[in-house]
């Protein structure tokens, strides 16, 4: 009887096809790693940049906030002292000389970079030392000359003026840095959504090329297997 013969004419290109795909697929899998790498970087780069910037708009807040309840504090102090002649009410006051400095020295510190804030705080400066030196003036006058004299020192209106103005800077800066905040916080909330598209569409590709190579070795398998019973379906074949 004679021989059927397999022929295999397409199993050595389809074996070579096979292994270029594979080849092919395990050069983009590892491109899309390597992208999907350096993408997440620069975005937590991004985003430890932006929480940074956040915490810092939130420290100068709180700095600004502190000066001036100080500022208030003392004010409310001197009120106090002037009208009752009691040492307590100065606390405040001493609280506020002990530490205003301090605070100011804090502030200009964060905000080096920041050429706006530099600026008001250069006229800050001035009108804070003039308020409590107003204040430590009017709280002399009323040890040494009695209430009248501390209430006429009072009615003079400097310290309200200055108190206006050092609001007035104090709230600028708050708004500027209020917008600044938010500009961080929009940008921390973009890069978390650029981070989750990366994150979905990079284990999309590659789940995607994981299956088509499955599906190709299957498909490889299958061929092989077909090759095989051929060849042994002939060799029985021949030797019947």
């Amino acid at each position: 009887m004679p021989m059927t013969e397999v022929p295999d004419s397409g199993s050595r290109p389809s074996g070579l096809t096979y292994r270029r795909y594979t080849a092919a697929l395990s050069v983009l899998l590892c491109v899309i790693v390597l992208a999907s790498g350096i993408v997440m970087h620069r975005t937590y780069s991004n985003f430890l940049y932006n929480n940074q910037s956040e915490n810092r708009s939130l420290i100068i807040l709180g700095k600004l906030e502190v000066i001036l309840n100080y500022l208030i504090g003392a004010e409310t102090g001197q009120r106090g002292f002037i009208i009752t002649g009691d040492d307590r009410y100065l606390r405040p006051y001493t609280t506020a000389v002990a530490h205003l400095d301090v605070e100011i020295a804090a502030l200009e510190e964060l905000t080096r970079g920041n050429p706006s804030h530099v600026q008001r705080l250069r006229a800050l400066k001035p009108l804070i030392a003039e308020k409590m030196d107003g204040l430590g003036e009017r709280i002399r006058i009323r040890e040494r000359r009695g209430l009248q004299a501390a209430i006429l020192a009072v009615q003079t209106g400097k310290g309200l003026i200055a108190m206006e103005k050092i609001r007035d800077i104090i709230s600028s800066m708050q708004d500027a840095e209020r917008s600044t905040l938010r500009k961080s916080i929009t940008a921390t909330m973009e890069s978390g959504r650029h981070t989750l598209f990366i994150l979905i569409a990079s284990s999309s590709l590659s789940l995607l090329i994981v299956i088509f190579a499955n599906v190709l070795s299957y498909l490889e398998i299958r061929k092989r297997e077909k090759t095989e019973h051929a060849l042994a379906d002939s060799e029985l074949r021949f030797r019947l």
